[in-house]
């Protein structure tokens, strides 16, 4: 066989490099991360994650996009209305994201599977973009896949793998090259023939380093709020720095920088459009009432709680593979968050690898001032690749140098703040930091290895390797990839569960959960912030939920009033706005309470209820009730009714919203079926539903004489009560227009203790603060007993050493606004206590 000639095996040689550092860019990082995280035989249908909370959040907005195309509208959420989640900005400014797993979405199409896919995709993407952007500052080819693995398998990524945007970071190494760049003066260099101004300016925007930079600018205000944000203030260092050497005074050599750093801010209000043009139009979901939700405000103290600090970013991980560098690190953040009210998040640790490159990085620093008595960074491009590297490195040291004191506690990101509170999670900008650092060593190690002999050059080729390989494993939090059964065995119940529900509706159903929760509130069965409520939405593909509407939207405020119903009364309103199935979350809800509501749907319905394997879930189906109510826009008042079966009247399934008498008058009078009733045409068929809901809580209740009834003491009230032994019964009457439900709304009703009395009938004290618990209801002409212990009743403040007895007045009260017991007939329960 003839031998190739030199240029063919030159040419084969090549290729063969090339496929090897493909193969090392794409598929090493992700059979890597497979491994690490024992993922070959995983069913990726079942989250790594799903423990609530932000998890959820993030695998909806994932089903949402698949869905709908986008993240702002979702119509399988917030039945009978539409959600709109135009109040929070991190899905939208995230739109590349969204837009890579919607053509992923195109191949693989369940969305669970679609979210952890694309995160280990990321393991390749991100290493890729590293490599690209340690290309473009100088780094030697090798080193630069170094670096590109080290950074992909930040602890981060493995601690925030339910978040599709935040874990999967590839723009961040892309984002730092203009801030380079501009450090380097890459951009001070003025064009050549330019002549006028017009054509400096012309030749400057079109050269090659601003128009490599436009896209990257683009991809880093489109990718996350927070990067993009980091990605503003780490440029605007370089302009400022480069102004301090002299850029002032030839400011045509920043007009390319400035325009980059403009560019990224048009792109993110582009995105934030939208979202502003919806809070214009929707005013009372973000400041009811003219008063801001308080959940959407940010201060500027909450930076310091999402800082961080050099100790925790030396630490090692919880999950080190090193028993004592993980107690090492349990120690460290200990003796931190002992003088902090919040613990600190140790997200981004920076690893073995990280620490020792950051104090050789301030090491660098002061060695080449100590050197030349000025900062490492040069104030125009110098001549030779030598020089060129020692410029980048100097560039490389003062961004990390100021990423890390933008970082911590009381640093410049908290300074940034007291100014602009939008942006709080500085600790996140130490992903910048860490690609920084190890750009830094590639640099270093790059000018090491151009005059280093071709012996240390290949020891080198052994090392590097070595440690990539250690610094990996540093990283890599142990433990992680031990997945807990009790969540994904959850995860499959509810599923089959959701799916079986399915499979008995016809697509477009409206299903009705029970308990209703808004997101960012205190629910009292979900918790604070929780989004467990709309976790069911994940598995079905054509139901409509009633969770998970915009807070404070017109459907979102008619289902918390709904939610003040007792539960028979829920289901009828349900089934008559179009309702087909209930499903209550007795994960969250007391087991007396579930037994409550379980026998009152079991036999409404007459049938019991299908159940998920775990016991977590009951579903009853809802009749068609024979007629349809429909309401405005505003969820505030109903405004047409259809009646198709005359019966449904005289049922158990009839709303409490109109006269049935009045319908039944009509219906006498027409033949017409079904009968079709408008609001305009007949008003009084219809109830002012705001006027019947005024006793929920929700404003006060004006005039006050509109509120009639009586409060009786029991038989238990004969003789003197203790209050550290007894317990009270009222009898609540309603003689009222409208319902009453106690403890609930912002102006919620109650039975308080209006005043203490001596025998000899001296007051002692006018309101101790006392209240009964509970969320009794109690309908319009109605009565009710209420039973409550006397224990939370204090007889002591106010109250003469040696009194023998008092004697307690108990009314209703709506706080904030009145008692009662003047204006209701029989208005007080008078009771002697004693201690």
């Amino acid at each position: 066989m003839r031998p190739l000639p030199a240029a063919a095996s030159s040419r084969k040689g090549k290729a063969l490099v090339a496929l090897i550092g493909v193969a090392t860019l794409v598929v090493l990082p992700i059979v890597l991360g497979l491994s690490l995280m024992r993922m070959w035989h995983a069913d990726l249908t079942v989250p790594l994650d799903y423990t609530g909370g932000d998890a959820v959040w993030q695998m909806t907005l994932t089903k949402m996009v698949l869905d709908s195309g986008w993240v702002l509208v979702n119509p399988f959420l917030g039945a009978p209305g539409i959600s709109n989640w135009h109040n929070n900005p991190a899905a939208q400014t995230s739109a590349i994201h969204s837009i890579l797993m919607w053509l992923l979405g195109r191949v693989v199409h369940d969305p669970v599977a679609v979210q952890q896919v694309y995160w280990v995709l990321n393991f390749s993407l991100i290493t890729i973009t590293s490599f690209v952007a340690c290309r473009m500052i100088g780094i030697a080819r090798w080193v630069s896949i170094c670096v590109g693995l080290v950074f992909a398998f930040t602890t981060f990524r493995f601690l925030a793998l339910m978040y599709s945007y935040l874990a999967n970071y590839f723009v961040i190494p892309l984002a730092l090259v203009p801030a380079v760049w501009t450090l380097v003066g890459r951009f001070a260099q003025a064009p050549q023939g330019a002549g006028t101004a017009w054509g400096f300016l012309r030749d400057m925007l079109l050269s090659r380093t601003f128009l490599v930079c436009l896209p990257i600018i683009v991809l880093a205000g489109s990718t996350d709020g927070y990067f993009a944000f980091f990605t503003l203030i780490t440029l605007g260092f370089a302009i400022g720095v480069r102004g301090l050497m002299g850029d002032l005074l030839r400011p045509a050599s920043l007009v390319a920088p400035v325009a980059l750093a403009g560019l990224l801010m048009v792109v993110v209000l582009t995105l934030m459009a939208p979202l502003r043009e919806y809070q214009r139009t929707h005013p009372e979901e973000f400041a009811p009432g003219g008063i801001v939700n308080t959940s959407l405000i940010k201060h500027p103290h909450e930076a310091e709680i999402y800082s961080t600090s050099l100790k925790a970013m030396f630490a090692p991980t919880s999950g080190h593979p090193i028993m004592a560098l993980r107690r090492l690190g349990a120690r460290m953040m200990e003796t931190i968050d002992l003088n902090r009210r919040f613990p600190m998040l140790p997200w981004v640790p920076l690893g073995m690898l990280g620490s020792l490159l950051f104090v050789g990085m301030l090491g660098y620093i002061a060695v080449a001032m100590s050197r030349t008595g000025a900062w490492p960074v040069r104030p125009g491009a110098e001549a030779g690749q030598d020089a060129a590297i020692r410029s980048a490195l100097g560039a490389v040291s003062s961004l990390a140098l100021f990423v890390f004191l933008a970082a911590i506690t009381g640093g410049i990101g908290t300074l940034i703040a007291m100014g602009y509170p939008t942006i709080r999670a500085y600790d996140r900008i130490t992903l910048f930091l860490s690609f920084l650092l190890y750009a830094g060593g590639g640099l270093g190690l790059t000018l090491y290895l151009r005059g280093a002999s071709r012996r240390a050059r290949m020891l080198c080729g052994w090392i590097v390797p070595a440690v990539t390989l250690l610094a990996i494993l540093d990283q890599f939090p142990h433990g992680i990839q031990r997945r807990d059964p009790v969540p994904q065995a959850n995860f499959r119940a509810e599923r089959d569960f959701v799916q079986a529900v399915e499979a008995t509706l016809p697509p477009g159903t409206m299903v009705f959960q029970y308990p209703h929760s808004q997101y960012l509130t205190n629910n009292r069965y979900y918790g604070w912030g929780s989004f467990a409520h709309i976790r069911l939405y994940m598995h079905s593909r054509g139901l409509r939920w009633s969770n998970g509407a915009s807070r404070n939207s017109p459907v979102d405020d008619w289902h918390i009033r709904m939610s003040q119903l007792p539960i028979q009364q829920i289901a009828a309103e349900m089934s008559g706005v179009g309702f087909r199935g209930i499903v209550v979350d007795r994960a969250f809800l007391p087991l007396a309470e579930y037994a409550d509501i379980a026998a009152t749907l079991t036999a409404l319905t007459g049938q019991p209820p299908r159940e998920d394997s775990l016991g977590r879930l009951s579903f009853w189906p809802l009749p068609d009730p024979g007629y349809r109510l429909s309401y405005d826009a505003a969820y505030r008042t109903p405004v047409r009714l259809v009646v198709t079966d005359p019966a449904a009247l005289r049922g158990p399934w009839f709303t409490s919203r109109i006269d049935a008498a009045a319908v039944a008058r009509l219906l006498a009078a027409s033949p017409t079926r079904p009968l079709v009733i408008e609001r305009a045409a007949q008003p009084e068929v219809f109830f002012d539903t705001m006027a019947i809901d005024r006793g929920f809580g929700a404003a006060h209740i004006v005039p006050i004489t509109d509120m009639r009834g009586d409060l009786l003491c029991g038989p238990d009230t004969r003789g003197p009560l203790s209050v550290s032994r007894d317990s009270l019964t009222v009898t609540i009457r309603n003689r009222s227009d409208f319902d009453w439900r106690f403890n609930t709304g912002g102006a919620p009703l109650r039975i308080g203790m209006r005043e203490l009395s001596a025998p000899d009938g001296s007051r002692l004290r006018w309101d101790g603060g006392f209240r009964a618990p509970g969320t009794q209801y109690v309908p319009r002409g109605r009565s009710t007993d209420v039973r409550f212990p006397l224990a939370g009743l204090d007889l002591r403040s106010g109250v003469p050493d040696g009194t023998p007895e008092v004697i307690a007045s108990f009314a209703l009260v709506q706080e904030g606004h009145a008692w009662f017991s003047q204006d209701l007939g029989n208005a007080e329960c008078r009771v002697a206590l004693v201690p």
